[in-house]
Formats: C-alpha cells, sequence, structure tokens
C-alpha cells in the first residue's frame, strides 16, 4: 500500500467469521493526529512546531473537511468542525 503526501489511508480489518466486527485503521505518515472522544473533543499529541499548517478531520461517511492553522507561539488554539454524517 502506498500513502499519497499529506494523506491518511484507512484500512478495514474485518472477521470472516462475524459479519458485525470490524475495524477500520487510519494510517497516516506523520505523528500528529488524534481521534475524536464520545463528544468529539480531540487534542494533538506532543508539541508542534512553529509554522502553518492545514488541519484535516476526516469521516468515512461525511468525507473530509480541512482548516488552515497557523501557530506563532505556545497559546493553546482552539478549532471546530462540523461533519454532516448521513
Amino acid at each position: 500500500m502506498s500513502i499519497k503526501p499529506g494523506q491518511a489511508q484507512f484500512v478495514r480489518v474485518k472477521c470472516d467469521i462475524h459479519p458485525w466486527m470490524f475495524a477500520y485503521i487510519g494510517v497516516v505518515e506523520y505523528s500528529w493526529f488524534a481521534v475524536t472522544d464520545t463528544d468529539g473533543k480531540f487534542e494533538l499529541p506532543g508539541k508542534l512546531p512553529i509554522g502553518k499548517y492545514k488541519l484535516a478531520a476526516v469521516h468515512l461517511k461525511a468525507g473530509e473537511q480541512t482548516q488552515d492553522l497557523e501557530l506563532a507561539g505556545d497559546a493553546a488554539q482552539q478549532v471546530s468542525f462540523t461533519l454532516d454524517v448521513k
């Protein structure tokens, strides 16, 4: 499997006996990623270096949304995504 730069690849893992047992594994080329909690909140691990970033929220049914983010210091920043799952 090859991953295009800057893109996540979702790999489905399933049980061959029980069709309801499956999961998706997100494969990314970078170490800054997070999975939301039950309230939809997330925090990126570690400390991002100062700079410009493109933040993406990806959902298999709702698609992907991106936001530009610029970090200029140590202050925490909040971002918000609204994904519509149909």
